[in-house]
């Protein structure tokens, strides 16, 4: 029986698209949604369009070929070459390409891996059209995504959902049923009743308006918390190559990914140290030391007898604390070493200042929860960092006092009235918030009550 994998689902002609194609179909087969695109065309990617962790967490790095015709063999063999220069170091390379299935070229694949694994280097794997695209076909909503003109529908949720409404407009025809069967056994009470109501939402409209208003506000900060948290979490995920700012005597290449390592995330941190001149480099010893604030969190100590020039080594190293893998700025200091014939000592490469995302900060999801139960569906990460700002701006901060020293009373009574405004309004929005919350819940309770003892006299 032919399925939609075996069907003919054209290839793409453009080479963006085909892209977008490989890394929904990896995400779909190895399980994982941190599977991002390097860079953007006219960069340097070193042989690699995507990557991420497969589903054995192996470093994977993909190279897409949109091709028309076969594959040539010299051309797989270039983008290996240029992928081992990748930070990180890979452990598996694939070549996802639209050409049909190969015998010949898949075996000299096989050669070549195997060769690749006496060397101690990454195996190499290919990914023909069909392989994607039964992958592509397990996953309906993406699919559509790249191909809306297919229609697959998934009767089993197509069934559910009909069951859903259906219990629902049971639900609502139920209650249209009974206000209008109280409203036959007796139509004066019932218009009695509702202009009653219509007077307990008259008598506390200021309050509703603002309860309301207030709700809208926070509804649409929850949702643009969710979606910064989005962007600022698939920007985390993309792979970066951080280099340092001066680059001479040498470049300082510094990467940090994020690995699983006895079912604890760690950091895995590898640093490059890359000799940018025409002379070899000798003797050389020193560190790098990375920042977080100004406070020094971690430092990195390299050490090496000869750097040929325009060559250099690579340093790896676990990080386990929290504390250490959050770091916004780096600098390499060399102790010691030998250069065109002379010893230079205390030599410091100045680095690069990051400004770290909030998912980095926190490294985990936040959501509004009671008693340990999610209540809403907006991740809150981006909002608690920037109430935390808003918080060290409005309040009584020791940075914010550390100008006066007691000498400048001018400036010293200018803050202390600008505490009192900003007090002042924060009191007056919290009672706000407490006047339009109390006058929703005072009608609601009014509102059941009134009905409840309404609905009884009609009954009886």
């Amino acid at each position: 029986m032919p399925t939609m994998a075996n069907s003919l689902i054209p290839a793409p002609k453009d080479w963006n698209e085909f892209e977008e194609i490989v890394a929904s179909c990896l995400r779909i087969r190895w399980k994982n949604k941190n599977i991002s695109r390097i860079g953007r065309s006219g960069q340097a990617q070193h042989g690699v369009d995507i990557y991420g962790n497969d589903d054995s967490g192996r470093r994977a790095g993909v190279q897409c070929k949109l091709t028309e015709g076969n594959l040539n063999l010299n051309i797989i063999v270039d983008e290996v070459l240029k992928s081992e220069e990748f930070l990180p170091n890979l452990d598996i390379y694939y070549i996802a390409t639209t050409a049909r299935r190969d015998a010949k070229l898949q075996e000299k694949i096989h050669l070549l891996s195997e060769e690749r694994k006496t060397m101690h280097k990454f195996t190499i794997q290919l990914l023909f059209w069909e392989d994607l695209i039964q992958d592509l076909t397990t996953d309906l909503p993406e699919l559509n995504k790249h191909y809306p003109e297919i229609s697959f529908k998934n009767r089993n949720n197509e069934d559910n959902k009909k069951a859903h409404i259906s219990k629902k407009s049971f639900i609502l025809f139920l209650v249209v049923l009974l206000i209008v069967l109280v409203y036959l056994i007796a139509p004066a009470d019932i218009t009695s009743a509702l202009s009653s109501s219509s007077f307990i939402l008259f008598e506390h409209k200021w309050g509703l308006i603002l309860f309301f208003i207030f709700l809208a506000f926070v509804v649409t900060v929850l949702r643009i918390s969710d979606s910064k948290f989005t962007e600022e979490r698939e920007e985390h995920y993309r792979p970066k190559q951080i280099v340092s700012r001066e680059k001479q005597p040498i470049t300082t290449t510094v990467y940090d990914s994020d690995i699983l390592d006895n079912r604890k995330w760690k950091v895995l941190r590898e640093i490059s140290i890359r000799n940018s001149t025409e002379y070899e480099i000798k003797g050389i010893s020193g560190k790098v030391t990375f920042y977080d604030n100004d406070y020094k969190v971690d430092e990195v100590y390299f050490k090496e007898d000869i750097i040929p020039p325009r060559k250099g080594i690579r340093i790896e190293k676990l990080i386990e604390q929290k504390k250490q893998g959050n770091w916004d700025e780096f600098h390499t200091e060399i102790i010691i070493m030998e250069h065109d014939g002379k010893v230079a000592k205390n030599v410091k490469v100045f680095g690069i200042h990051l400004i770290r995302t909030y998912f980095f900060i926190l490294n985990r999801y936040n959501y509004i929860r009671i008693f340990g139960k999610r209540i809403l569906p907006y991740e809150i990460t981006w909002l608690r960092m920037k109430s935390r700002d808003m918080w060290h701006r409005l309040m009584f901060m020791p940075f914010s006092w550390s100008a006066t020293d007691g000498l400048n009373k001018g400036l010293f009574w200018i803050r202390i009235k600008r505490r009192i405004m900003q007090v002042a309004i924060i009191l007056l929005l919290v009672c706000c918030v407490a006047y339009a919350t109390g006058s929703f819940f005072i009608v609601i309770v009014k509102l059941v009550v009134f009905w409840y003892k309404s609905i009884n006299l009609i009954l009886k």
